[in-house]
């Protein structure tokens, strides 16, 4: 029988996908708050 769950001491991977991903959604959200301060 396997564990469930999150194992927080195993070795994490990050792909190339997943950075372009957090940048994509930082600039996102970066645009979002400008066009809510200056937008019209």
């Amino acid at each position: 029988m396997t564990a469930m769950g999150f194992n927080p001491f195993r070795d994490q991977q990050k792909s190339k996908l997943d950075i372009a991903l957090v940048v994509g959604f930082i600039f996102v959200t970066l645009v979002l708050v400008a066009w809510g301060f200056w937008g019209q």
